[in-house]
């Protein structure tokens, strides 16, 4: 349903920019080990995210980042933004510039619904624009992401990482590598999934029910042309 996966969504992407910020996984095997390692570590501050997929989700983790004081771009098919959206996103760009948007970020968080013209929208060619350093964060749909060209490019070490909710296979088979990268951090499709969220999806099932009896428009419609 629209709009009420944006917190929790959104509050996950932000928690996987800190993540990779922290070198959490260092930081884990540190403790793991028993080990005293202080090492430098990085703000959020001045880096720049971009959202692939600017609705409800993108927008709210756009709002997020602005807190840190991060620059954000945006991609979707209207370029054009009204007041409220520029104040959160910095440029917007079109589809089949994924690739030049990419090259800028920091962070990368793909919120697109999946559809035939997002199906791999995050291609081999766009991953490999990356900087060395960038982040690639998943909270759209699976199949929106070449999954094989991603995990290729963290075992050869050509991105930081990746975060992952939701994958181009689901439940993540056993025997995929994903697994076992430390440089990938797995949420097996639960970082939406909190109280909250249920209450709020019911509460417009409840408003659409009534909304129907009375013969109202209903909310929340899917548009069966544009697939979401």
């Amino acid at each position: 349903m629209q709009g009420v996966y944006k917190n929790s969504l959104s509050e996950f992407v932000l928690m996987a920019c800190k993540y990779f910020a922290l070198d959490m996984p260092r930081l884990l095997r540190a403790k793991r080990e028993r080990k005293w390692e202080p090492f430098t570590v990085e703000e959020l501050r001045g880096k720049t995210m971009g959202i692939a997929g600017c609705g409800a989700i993108g927008f709210e983790c756009g709002r997020l980042a602005k807190a840190y004081q991060m620059k954000v771009l945006g991609l979707r098919r209207k370029v054009q933004m009204t007041p409220d959206e520029a104040h959160v996103v910095d440029k917007m760009y079109r589809p089949d510039q994924i690739c030049e948007l990419m090259s800028m970020c920091d962070y990368v968080v793909v919120s697109t619904p999946y559809t035939l013209d997002t199906h791999h929208l995050v291609s081999a060619e766009a991953i490999a624009a990356m900087k060395p350093n960038a982040v690639l964060v998943n909270v759209g749909r699976g199949k929106c992401i070449n999954e094989a060209a991603l995990i290729e490019a963290l075992k050869r070490g050509f991105i930081r990482g990746a975060a992952m909710d939701v994958y181009e296979v689901a439940p993540l088979p056993f025997s995929s590598d994903l697994w076992e990268m430390e440089n990938v951090l797995l949420s097996t499709y639960c970082a939406g999934l909190t109280k909250e969220c249920q209450t709020d999806s019911m509460s417009i099932f409840m408003q659409n029910i009534e909304r129907y009896l009375m013969g109202a428009e209903l909310v929340n419609v899917c548009d069966k042309r544009s697939g979401y």
